[in-house]
């Protein structure tokens, strides 16, 4: 009887390599993005400009005082969700560990469908006339755009605040613009 060994090490090498199969893939896989926010829609064209330094509101009433600009990717400070007094309060529970909250306003101009894109995954909110605004949906990805997710609201003309919390950072980056 043969011994197993060499044919477990081809088997294992095959493995690790990917064997042939690896190499077929790699040839047809499509390039590293060149310029990886190219796909950005003209209406999230913001996202691939530098982002603008905002202060989290620690109520709405500040908020609405400082609303950010539509298309303007905003760098949002964070603060000790225990500093937060928020609009409305938060629709999920929030893990304790993850200790930072904000918010920001923003002026819808007419009816419509619009994101919100951030660059983590922590919880988001959208609050309008004093009441949680339920989402659409996160819409798939754009490829090679990074970020951590772009949710759309249905919204209605007037002011809205979009809340952050559960955040493991004290830092948030933040897009809202009409939906494309």
């Amino acid at each position: 009887m043969r011994s197993m060994k060499p044919l477990l090490g081809a088997l294992l090498l095959a493995v690790a390599t990917g064997g042939p199969a690896s190499a077929q893939t790699a040839a047809n896989a499509p390039a590293a993005c060149e310029n990886p926010n190219a796909n950005l829609p003209p209406a999230l064209a913001g996202w691939a400009k530098t982002p603008v330094p905002v202060v989290t509101a620690h109520d709405q009433a500040s908020a609405l005082k400082q609303p950010l600009r539509l298309g303007e990717r905003g760098a949002l400070s964070l603060a000790k969700t225990e500093t937060i007094k928020f609009a409305h309060a938060p629709t999920e529970q929030m893990p304790k560990q993850y200790a930072y909250s904000g918010m920001v306003a923003f002026k819808v101009p007419k009816d419509g469908n619009y994101s919100v894109m951030i660059s983590e995954a922590n919880w988001i909110d959208v609050i309008q006339n004093g009441q949680p605004i339920q989402s659409l949906d996160m819409r798939g990805r754009i490829p090679c755009v990074k970020y951590g997710k772009k949710i759309e609201f249905p919204l209605k003309t007037g002011d809205a605040v979009v809340q952050f919390f559960g955040a493991p950072y004290d830092h948030v980056d933040v897009l809202i613009a009409a939906a494309p």
